[in-house]
């Protein structure tokens, strides 16, 4: 089994900064990117954060092939329909 690296970014920063970390984290040859999938932080449960679909779609419109990789692994059957 290959190692795999993975990334994570609440979504609690400037929508830039976000898309910034994101490609900049494909860039590195992440192979996964995660997000947190509520719209509280845990730990700094006053602050604002986007909530996960919506980020999932910038993710999609912002990166290339690192999200894909995160469908196909989570999609049975996708992989196949992707490569």
């Amino acid at each position: 089994m290959p190692i795999r690296f993975c990334a994570y970014q609440s979504q609690n920063l400037p929508l830039r900064e976000l898309e910034g970390r994101w490609r900049r984290a494909e860039e590195l040859r992440f192979d996964v990117l995660w997000i947190v999938d509520t719209v509280v932080d845990p730990d700094l449960p006053r602050s604002t954060m986007f909530d996960g679909p919506a980020t999932l779609t910038v993710m999609a419109v912002t990166t290339g092939g690192i999200l894909e990789r995160v469908c196909a692994d989570v999609i049975p059957g996708l992989r196949e329909t992707t490569t």
